[in-house]
């Protein structure tokens, strides 16, 4: 019974499998070789992994920035559009506006106390032009 017992359990043995000792030692060894290649491996792609994470995070924040920083050049560039010319011409123009609406208000104030049926508006074309309403 023991004897058949062996015969069928060296049947079973995978065909790939070496018959000596040192045989099975050298596949051990390089088993291990293999094992702490990939263990390596391993720690070296559990660092990736770790680095993405960190340049994903200080991507993200890095887009946020840019978001902000767009929304403050959208209004710089609008004031410049404004008033912004090398020869100052556009802040003239601008302050010249603002002057205009200022004394618009006053002399509205002071034609709706005297007769109450006029009133001064600025042109929507031209902006330093008035037009009697």
């Amino acid at each position: 019974d023991l004897r058949q017992r062996l015969s069928l359990h060296q049947q079973a043995k995978p065909a790939a499998m070496p018959e000596s000792a040192e045989a099975l030692a050298q596949q051990l060894e390089q088993l291990r070789l293999a094992l702490r290649d990939n263990a390596s491996q391993h720690g070296q792609i559990q660092q990736q992994l770790h680095s993405d994470a960190s340049l994903r995070v200080r991507q993200q924040s890095l887009m946020t920035q840019i978001e902000q920083d767009g929304v403050t050049l959208a209004q710089w560039s609008l004031l410049n559009d404004l008033i912004g010319s090398a020869s100052g011409d556009k802040f003239r123009r601008f302050a010249q506006g603002l002057t205009l609406d200022h004394l618009v208000a006053l002399a509205n104030r002071q034609l709706d106390r005297l007769h109450g049926r006029y009133l001064l508006q600025r042109r929507a074309q031209d902006l330093l032009e008035l037009d009697v309403v």
